[in-house]
C-alpha cells in the first residue's frame, strides 16, 4: 500500500473515531471538499478549507445520520489521484430505512497531506434514511421528564432537574441526555451549552440504586451515556459548563485558617575547637574495627604514647 492509500485509511479511521487532532494533522491547510449533489439537508456542495468540511460537510452527517464509510479497494490513477471505492453503512438519526450505499471518493495528496476529496454516491438512499417516521417524530417532539431546555440567543440552558435525588443520573436522565445531544447537534443556532443542576449540586453522579439493578438496567445507562458522548463531540459546538454549588458537598467548604507561627530563631554558629596535635585513637576498638583483644593493647599503647607527648 503506497503512501497515499495509507493517508486514505487513516483519514477513514480519524472520521469513525471523531479524532479532530488527527483530522487536523491529515488535512492541507488549502484541503477542499466537494461532497454529491442531492445529498439531504443540503450538505452537497464545495466546502473550502478544513474548518468547513468539518463543520458543514462530516460534521452535517454526522448530525443527521449514524453512518460510518467503510473502504474496500484503494486504486492509484495515472493523474497521481486515488480512488477509494467502497460502503456507507448505518441509520438516519430521525428514523427512515438503514442507510446501504456505494461511495466514490476521489483523493489528492501534496506534500503528504490530503489537499482535496470528491465524494460520489447513491443521494437518493441517503435521502431514503432521512426520512422520519410517524413514530421518530412523535418520539422527537416529547418532552423530558428529567432535564429542561430553554434555547435562546444560540445559548442553550440545560438544567437537570432531580433535586430530590441531587440530580442523579439514572436510566430515565441518560436517556434524556442522549435525546437532548442529538437536539443540540441538529440545532445549527446552537453556539454554547451551559449546564445546570435544581437543587443544591450540579449532579452527585449515577444514581447508587442501580448498583443493586439487573445488568440489563445497567447497560442500557451505559449505552444511553456512550451515545450522548459520541452526538456530542460530533459537533462543533463549544460546550459550556457552569457549577451551581459544590460537586460533592452542597455546602460550600470553609476555608482553614492556618495559624501564625512565629519565626524559629536561628542557632549561633558553633566554633569548631582547635585541638593542639592528633586526635586521640579509641582504646574500645584497634583502628576502629573489630573487638577488643591483641589490638586492643596496641591501641592503648599508642594512647599512653600520646599523652605522654
Amino acid at each position: 500500500m503506497d503512501s497515499a492509500a495509507v493517508l486514505a485509511q487513516h483519514l477513514y479511521t480519524a472520521l469513525a473515531t471523531g479524532d479532530g487532532p488527527a483530522l487536523d494533522a491529515l488535512l492541507a491547510p488549502d484541503f477542499r471538499g466537494v461532497l454529491a449533489d442531492g445529498m439531504p439537508f443540503g450538505i452537497g456542495g464545495e466546502h473550502d478549507g478544513p474548518d468547513a468540511m468539518r463543520r458543514n460537510g462530516w460534521g452535517a452527517i454526522g448530525r443527521h445520520f449514524a453512518a460510518h464509510a467503510e473502504p474496500e479497494r484503494f486504486l492509484p490513477l495515472a493523474d497521481g489521484r486515488l480512488l477509494v471505492t467502497g460502503r456507507y453503512t448505518g441509520t438516519g438519526r430521525h428514523g427512515g430505512t438503514p442507510l446501504d450505499a456505494g461511495f466514490a471518493h476521489l483523493i489528492t495528496v501534496t506534500d503528504g497531506r490530503i489537499r482535496a476529496l470528491e465524494q460520489y454516491t447513491d443521494t437518493a438512499r441517503w435521502t431514503d434514511a432521512a426520512a422520519p417516521t410517524p413514530e421518530s417524530a412523535s418520539d422527537s417532539a416529547a418532552p423530558f421528564t428529567t432535564l429542561t431546555l430553554d434555547v435562546a440567543d444560540g445559548i442553550a440552558t440545560v438544567r437537570l432537574d432531580r433535586p430530590d435525588q441531587h440530580n442523579a443520573i439514572d436510566v430515565a436522565m441518560a436517556r434524556d441526555l442522549s435525546e437532548l445531544a442529538t437536539r443540540l447537534a441538529e440545532d445549527p443556532s446552537v453556539r454554547v451549552v451551559l449546564l445546570l443542576g435544581n437543587g443544591p449540586m450540579l449532579t452527585a453522579g449515577g444514581d447508587v440504586r442501580l448498583r443493586g439493578a439487573d445488568t440489563r438496567a445497567r447497560k442500557r445507562l451505559r449505552g444511553a451515556d456512550t451515545r450522548a458522548r459520541k452526538r456530542l463531540r460530533g459537533t462543533d459546538t463549544r460546550a459550556r459548563k457552569r457549577l451551581r454549588g459544590a460537586l460533592h458537598h452542597p455546602h460550600p467548604r470553609r476555608r482553614r485558617r492556618h495559624r501564625h507561627r512565629p519565626p524559629r530563631p536561628s542557632r549561633p554558629a558553633q566554633r569548631h575547637r582547635r585541638r593542639d596535635g592528633p586526635r586521640p585513637v579509641r582504646t574500645g576498638h584497634p583502628a576502629g574495627r573489630g573487638p577488643v583483644g591483641a589490638g586492643g593493647a596496641a591501641a592503648r599503647q599508642r594512647a599512653d604514647a600520646h599523652r605522654g607527648r
